[in-house]
């Protein structure tokens, strides 16, 4: 008997160096088959000695079992550590700002008698922030399920220094902390969730399925300017948000196509107005600067979207060209005023005044909207490559207004409106290590973009106005970079990545003194010097 437990010791002992080379799934059915046979071979010993005296052990037999338990442990921590593939990024940025707030009205109440809002003149005035610094972690992490299903996932903290939390409400959508973008603005040292798919492939047909939290932030363009690969589906001038929902793709080759050419559906939630939003109850109250507000009958903001996107490659000379041309899509239907989310530090004016922070949700459903983009990206060789971007929109508006204040869709509850942008830009890898790129993009005076979590002191591709960057790329290191850049923004209008306004957004020119509830700013200069490592 003790020659059989040897010989089935040894031989389990032996078996984990096999076990290594293989797949994690067989990995699980060995240990499981190893656990057994240790599980009959201790009943059989037990059952031994009960008929016969025990023997004495054989000589390291202990010693070899306690061996054998160490390596299985060792092997089962290995198996389910392989079940996930992490990476990620660290940065951290130092930035020098200039606000400029050109003259403006502001609102500061309502008249007791004629009951007719009171505004008092505000002079120019420049706000500067010369200490700057940030700190982002990205953990990003995908798994293989089974032959048909994997998992994406992206967890992200961002965090300005000195203990700040979201910063002081500036008229700007990515200063009101909402799940749309609470891992992509300066909000604290919590890991937010950024996005959490699965992905269903089929075998015998080019499609796939994807649900959870989408990767629907930083998409094309962005990852030019980012030195990286593409990292979202929607192009960034549509859509730059955390959002749950679906997305079915099908592969076109098979029709004549270039190969990687798919075509594909999307739809969401932009707002739960029931259970878990606003609306917990049938009738709710919230508080604005014009005193309470009653909140019933909301309906959810849904989102249905369509991509085409087709990569090319061909030769020029003897130079390879590549490049990817994408068209989109989007319907918000019933979308809101402003999400629920808190505001720090929100300027109420005049007898309103509230201590921060204010928590806020939507009040009115608005309408509906169209919005089309397209986007081009050319690569020549391996050092160059510039891309065009547009993007298109018309409002829908149902006639009514936010509760708090603000106007219809584009600021007209009443008449479609319509808003345009573009936004192109040049990257060219001058050395190995060195890279030089600028950047211009345009927004006319009713553009907008679900943009909320830009990940920028302002939101760049939202902006009315004009916004110009030069960078400079330095890779001194395998996997570290110093990145080194200027950002202008020079607004025309106010309630820059807002779909709603007081008012007629004409009256809003920021050249013209205009009647603000806040200020907002013509211009905002930002100097940056940002260090990436990559894991």
């Amino acid at each position: 008997m003790r020659k059989f437990i040897l010989a089935g010791l040894m031989a389990a002992l032996l078996l984990p160096v096999g076990l290594m080379a293989q797949s994690n799934e067989d990995l699980m059915k060995q240990i499981e088959a190893l656990k057994q046979q240790l599980q009959s071979l201790e009943t059989k010993v037990a059952a031994q000695e009960k008929v016969a005296p025990a023997p004495a052990p054989a000589p390291g037999l202990e010693k070899e079992v306690s061996n054998l338990d160490a390596r299985l442990s060792k092997v089962e921590v290995k198996t389910g550590s392989d079940r996930i593939n992490w990476g990620g990024d660290l940065r951290v940025g130092y930035g020098y700002q200039n606000w400029h707030i050109a003259p403006y009205q502001q609102f500061t109440g309502f008249n007791p008698q004629t009951h007719m809002p009171m505004f008092q003149q505000v002079p120019g005035q420049d706000w500067n922030n010369s200490m700057d610094w940030s700190l982002r972690m990205r953990l990003t992490m995908n798994a293989r399920v089974n032959d048909n299903v994997k998992f994406m996932g992206r967890l992200s903290m961002y965090q300005l220094y000195g203990g700040a939390d979201v910063p002081i409400f500036n008229g700007s959508p990515n200063t009101v902390l909402d799940s749309f973008n609470s891992a992509k603005i300066p909000n604290s040292d919590v890991l937010h969730v950024e996005r959490a798919l699965m992905v269903y492939r089929f075998t015998n047909i080019p499609f796939s399925f994807a649900i959870g939290r989408m990767n629907t932030s930083d998409g094309p363009p962005l990852e030019i300017r980012d030195e990286s690969e593409r990292d979202g589906t929607p192009m960034a001038i549509m859509v730059n948000a955390e959002v749950d929902g679906f997305h079915a793709e099908y592969g076109l080759h098979g029709l004549g196509l270039p190969d990687g050419t798919t075509i594909g559906m999307c739809a969401g939630i932009g707002y739960e107005s029931g259970f878990g939003g606003g609306g917990q109850t049938s009738e709710s109250y919230t508080m604005t600067p014009f005193g309470v507000a009653r909140i019933n009958g909301m309906r959810d903001t849904k989102v249905v979207g369509l991509i085409y996107d087709m990569p090319l490659m061909w030769m020029a000379g003897s130079t390879v060209n590549s490049a990817e041309f994408i068209l989109g899509y989007n319907r918000f239907n019933d979308m809101m005023d402003i999400p629920y989310g808190a505001l720090l530090n929100f300027p109420i004016p005049g007898p309103y005044a509230q201590s921060s922070p204010q928590y806020v949700t939507a009040t009115r459903n608005l309408g509906d909207m169209d919005q089309y983009g397209l986007t081009w990206e050319h690569h020549i060789g391996d050092n160059f490559v510039y891309f065009v971007s547009g993007g298109y929109i018309k409002s829908h508006p149902n006639g009514q207004v936010s509760q708090y204040g603000f106007g219809g869709l584009l600021g007209d509850p009443n008449h479609s409106r319509t808003g345009s942008a573009y936004y192109t830009g040049v990257r060219w890898k001058a050395t190995p290590r060195w890279t030089l790129g600028a950047e211009f993009n345009h927004g006319s005076k009713r553009w907008y973009t679900f943009t909320p979590s830009a990940g920028e002191p302002s939101d760049k591709l939202a902006a009315r106005g004009d916004v110009w960057e030069g960078y400079v790329h330095w890779n001194f290191n395998k996997n570290v970079m110093l990145k080194m850049g200027y950002i202008h923004y020079d607004y025309s209008t106010a309630y820059s990545g807002w779909q709603i306004a007081p008012a007629n957004l004409d009256t809003f020119n920021l050249n013209n003194n205009p009647q603000l509830f806040y200020p907002f700013p013509k211009t905002v200069k930002n100097a940056y010097v940002m260090l990436e490592a990559r894991f």
